[in-house]
């Protein structure tokens, strides 16, 4: 059935019934019109998102290629290895389910490589995900190696020798801290960066690491060149991520506590 365009003549386009929208209208129990789900205000700092991976469909869901993005550049992942999962990753924004698709690394050699994203070493930068840390023995695994131009990385489980630990590397030094979050499900993981504040990172929102001294981050000479999730271009099949992964997303500037919060607050699978 034809939805109406209008009701007694007046065009109900765009239009509300005592201020509030129109969200659906039926005809004898039939449903003729529906506005669909509400979505939240997300994505956080629209203008400045240049790719994200929400994994709702495949790898190559990339919705940074909309034009109502800061940058319209197709940045399409290839999955080697990584499985997809039809059910149980964090909430799906566009159609508000908590038990979205999402993709799982088996620690050995699965990874999803990226194209680079143009960053220089005084650029600003955000990246951030949820990921599942199953566990692994020795080294452990690379949740996210933005490699293909800088050196930064989220590490999870061990790569420090630690045991179970996450942190990042950046530049030519690394700093890490005991942040045991195997078998704990979902976590939201955020690393930040510019000249003026430095290197941030959150755990589900909350900042547990700072370096206020660094100002530039050098360019890795032992680079592929490509992007990583799940893995690392340094090594073939070393620092495989042995967990899961969702709603990835990378930004061209460095993210507030507030905005890392909010974007903690629309996808958590936990509230």
């Amino acid at each position: 059935m034809i939805p109406p365009t209008s009701i007694d003549g007046t065009d109900i386009t765009g239009a509300t019934i005592d201020g509030t929208d129109v969200q659906e209208i039926t005809v004898d129990g039939d449903v003729v019109f529906s506005a669909g789900p509400d979505i939240p205000e997300d994505p956080v700092a629209q203008s400045s998102l240049i790719a994200w991976y929400p994994f709702a469909n495949a790898a190559s869901d990339v919705t940074a290629g909309d034009s109502s993005f800061g940058d319209t550049t197709d940045y399409s992942g290839t999955v080697n290895g990584a499985t997809q999962q039809a059910s149980g990753g964090v909430v799906d924004i566009f159609n508000q389910t908590e038990n979205s698709e999402y993709y799982a690394f088996d620690g050995s050699n699965d990874d999803i490589t990226l194209p680079d994203y143009g960053f220089n070493g005084t650029d600003s930068f955000t990246m951030c995900l949820w990921v599942i840390d199953d566990g692994i023995t020795g080294d452990g695994g690379v949740a996210f190696a933005l490699t293909g131009e800088l050196p930064a990385i989220i590490i999870v489980n061990g790569w420090f020798g630690s045991g179970d630990s996450v942190g990042y590397v950046i530049k030519s030094g690394s700093t890490n801290q005991d942040i045991n979050i195997t078998g704990q499900g979902w976590t939201h993981l955020c690393l930040t960066f510019s000249s003026a504040n430095g290197v941030k990172f959150y755990r589900d929102g909350v900042e547990t690491l700072s370096d206020s001294s660094i100002s530039s981050v050098e360019e890795d000479p032992f680079s592929t060149g490509e992007n990583v999730l799940g893995g690392s271009p340094f090594f073939a099949n070393e620092n495989r991520l042995n967990g899961d992964m969702d709603d990835v997303r990378v930004y061209d500037s460095e993210l507030s506590q507030s905005q890392v919060n909010e974007i903690v607050t629309n996808t958590d699978p936990n509230a």
